[in-house]
């Protein structure tokens, strides 16, 4: 046992000072121990994030119904009549600008996920009211510029409650119906290319539209096309009539040269007409 020697008259004082410190010391650690106890079982932490970005500011306190509507297509947002817009999607919606031709999906913000890939669907009734088409799903295997895949498009029989016809689906899909409801035009978007079929509701075949051989030998003037990303994407614009489809088209050529025009495609016939060329860009 070590014994120690107060020399100094002094000692009872350091005694008293060092007591209070240590005191002191004990009253602060412990004020701190219970903080940390209240804040662990009494109240919950703040969110990992923090503050709210403005979009979710804006939508938390919508309702799950609210209707949200975005224009379609890569050629701008002029859809015509009997066609379907594309609605934003996380696992469930997302807002996005109305336009009010256009029929979409009804959808809401999951400001919980803000941040991951969305899902573009889209869906059109037809005019005689027998028939839907629209996406359906989300392919989580791929993903480009933000957006999944939907995972297939599907016409329904809306009485029968049966669907008649279905195919993959992409990164972004339209729809228009012919006046007389017998046609719906399907465009779809992947990511470096687009095309457009046609559904013949009387027998749920397909129609293919010309490719791209067929629409360049129509082409007034000589054309190219980049052997490494030609990009071509073709879009259903509006239908003339129950039969003649107005289709825009354009593709990448070689020196930095885009090609872009419309032509009329009847799916009567299977005939190519009234193809319209616009000036080539070069950048």
């Amino acid at each position: 046992m070590v014994r120690i020697t107060w020399r100094s008259r002094r000692s009872p004082v350091l005694i008293i000072l060092v007591v209070f410190g240590a005191v002191i010391l004990f009253g602060v650690w412990l004020a701190g121990a219970l903080h940390d106890a209240d804040g662990e079982g009494g109240r919950q932490s703040e969110p990992e994030y923090g503050l709210v970005t403005p979009l979710a500011a804006q939508t938390a306190e919508q309702p799950a119904d609210s209707e949200t509507l975005v224009p379609s297509g890569i050629f701008g947002s002029d859809t015509g009549a009997s066609g379907a817009s594309v609605a934003f999607a996380g696992d469930t919606e997302a807002l996005v600008e109305p336009e009010a031709s256009i029929e979409a999906e009804i959808s809401s913000v999951d400001t919980d996920n803000c941040c991951e890939p969305q899902v573009a669907h889209a869906a059109a009734e037809s005019p005689d009211g027998n028939y839907r088409i629209e996406t359906y799903g989300t392919n989580r295997n791929v993903t480009a510029g933000g957006l999944f895949p939907a995972e297939g498009i599907r016409l329904l029989n809306i009485a029968a409650e049966r669907t008649e016809w279905s195919m993959p689906g992409y990164y972004t899909q339209s729809f228009l119906w012919s006046p007389d409801s017998r046609y719906v035009s399907v465009s779809y978007m992947a990511r470096i290319w687009g095309g457009t079929i046609v559904v013949d509701t009387s027998d749920f075949s397909e129609i293919g539209l010309p490719g791209l051989d067929e629409i360049r030998k129509r082409w007034d003037g000589t054309t190219t096309v980049n052997e490494y990303r030609a990009d071509p994407y073709t879009e259903a614009a509006e239908w003339l009539d129950d039969t003649r489809l107005s289709v825009k088209v354009k593709w990448s050529g070689s020196d930095s040269i885009d090609y872009s025009g419309t032509y009329v495609y009847d799916v009567s016939t299977r005939e190519l007409t009234e193809l319209k060329a616009n000036e080539p860009i070069q950048y």
